[in-house]
């Protein structure tokens, strides 16, 4: 399993303007083997937060 740094360098190769669509992070997760609140969590701690777009289930 990656680490926090990995995945956290994979979200923001992905993100957008600091967007990053739901799709995008289901298919991190999917993808990467982690947790989709692992994502989310990463997301959020980013400074400034990377924010989740077009949401899908209201998972964040």
């Amino acid at each position: 399993m990656m680490d926090e740094g990995q995945i956290r360098e994979v979200i923001l190769k992905r993100a957008v303007d600091g967007k990053l669509t739901c799709e995008e992070a289901h298919g991190i997760a999917e993808e990467l083997a982690v947790p989709l609140a692992l994502i989310g969590r990463i997301c959020n701690r980013e400074e400034p937060k990377i924010r989740i777009s077009r949401c899908l289930l209201g998972c964040f």
